[in-house]
């Protein structure tokens, strides 16, 4: 094992070269009007965050956005978004520029869809949101 104090200097001795923050750990992912088993896990170096957060579905009642990050989030901020209907299909999906309204991807056509109750199908208990994202912290 090896323990260092104050950092450690990777690719050169200037000041933009110490990594001095690396943190792991969990959060608890909001879903808006959603209800739910939700979790999440992120992973931050200096000022980036990579983080997963996923939702198992009881009820959904409408438009679904993401919030309760780790950390605040600078500047724009695009996750990916997969929809998983239980024991039938999967479905590819984005969020707005603020990375915060969830859409639905139809790969077929080119065209996006709000996440609603009913789209990309109508949710069941035991459905599931998985979303993964990579963000600048202030």
């Amino acid at each position: 094992d090896l323990y260092l104090s104050g950092g450690v200097y990777l690719g050169g001795t200037g000041a933009a070269n110490k990594l001095d923050d690396y943190e792991e750990g969990t959060f608890t992912p909001v879903f808006s009007n959603t209800t739910g088993t939700a979790t999440g896990t992120y992973t931050k170096v200096g000022r980036l965050v990579n983080y997963s957060a996923n939702l198992v579905v009881t009820t959904m009642t409408g438009g679904v956005a993401l919030s309760g990050l780790p950390f605040v989030v600078s500047g724009d901020h695009l996750p990916t978004v997969n929809f998983l209907d239980t024991g039938a299909a999967h479905y590819l999906g984005f969020t707005n520029d603020a990375g915060v309204n969830m859409y639905v991807q139809n790969m077929s056509t080119g065209t996006s869809s709000p996440l609603s109750a009913t789209v990309p199908f109508t949710w069941a208990s035991g459905d599931e949101i998985f979303v993964t994202g990579t963000y600048v912290t202030t």
